[in-house]
């Protein structure tokens, strides 16, 4: 999964500090993590170093800065390396959020509770155009962060984000802890640290439970969904019997796979060879076309037995 932590105003919405906690949180759940920082030496860059020098060892993620253009090129290549990739955008780079936001699987803005209506309209225009402009699957996702800080209410922050379609519900509530500070200090996560209330911890990781929901694996073996994925195709496209003669014709499908299937498929293709290419290049293909050669030999299988 790629996902991308963003902003719509210029006010510091601790997106950095929520975007370093789901990395390590991703990977105690045994995921392969890249956090990739578009500002260089930025804040992510530095809880790294510091991370290395009172732990003692290297860091249990990757990291890489990568900005611009350059992320068009980089982020599928580097997705086909590690099962999640965690962007962390600086504000201010609008053609670094633009490519990350159209790739990303999902996008999270965190708002303040003092976040004001211009913030949620220029979220809601972001949705509007990300929808316009993809046509793949992807969430959009929001969180109230420092919401129990005195003197300040998340209620009008959360009508706003409550009425923007789009945006994946609920909204959920971050608090805030002196506690963050001291970790991310030594260079560790929320989780880490064992004097952080228990409460806090849980409002994060409902919030990182609800955000890669999706990512859960199923009682099926990853083998056996992506066989029932080319039986499905298959008996989708397969041709009606009662025709002598049936009409090519092209039908678009948005095909969802976990990054453990895309992985063993990976493993498959490159054994494979492609029709279309020399055996010097056959691992060249794309997922593309090794789910559609799967499908015509599944077809041929069906109409054989």
């Amino acid at each position: 999964m790629i996902y991308a932590f963003g902003s719509v105003s210029a006010a510091q919405t601790g997106k950095t500090t929520l975007a370093l906690n789901l990395v390590i949180w991703l990977n105690q759940k045994g995921r392969n993590v890249l956090l990739i920082e578009t500002k260089s030496q930025g804040p992510a860059a530095l809880f790294t170093e510091v991370r290395k020098r009172t732990l003692g060892s290297t860091p249990v993620y990757c990291i890489a800065q990568v900005a611009g253009d350059n992320l068009k090129i980089k982020l599928p290549e580097l997705h086909r390396q590690y099962d999640d990739l965690i962007i962390d955008l600086e504000t201010y780079d609008e053609i670094s959020q633009k490519i990350t936001f159209f790739h990303s699987d999902i996008i999270l803005i965190p708002f303040l509770p003092w976040s004001n209506d211009t913030d949620s309209d220029i979220l809601s225009k972001t949705i509007m155009e990300l929808q316009k402009n993809r046509k793949d699957n992807f969430r959009v996702y929001s969180c109230i962060n420092m919401a129990n800080l005195p003197g300040t209410s998340e209620n009008n922050v959360r009508r706003g984000l409550l009425s923007i379609e789009g945006l994946t519900k609920p909204v959920l509530s971050v608090s805030y802890h002196s506690a963050f500070k001291a970790a991310a200090i030594k260079g560790r996560s929320n989780f880490e640290m064992e004097l952080l209330k228990e409460k806090i911890n849980d409002e994060v990781n409902e919030f990182f439970t609800a955000i890669a929901n999706e990512e859960k694996p199923s009682a099926k073996s990853s083998k056996g969904k992506v066989n029932e994925l080319i039986t499905v195709i298959a008996n989708e496209e397969k041709p009606s019997e009662k025709s002598s003669k049936v009409e090519e014709t092209f039908k678009s499908m948005n095909v969802k796979l976990t990054s453990e299937e895309i992985a063993q498929i990976r493993s498959i293709r490159e054994r494979m060879p492609n029709p279309s290419r020399s055996a010097e290049k056959r691992l060249t293909v794309s997922l593309h076309d090794w789910i559609v050669i799967a499908v015509q030999e599944k077809i041929k299988r069906e109409f054989k037995e």
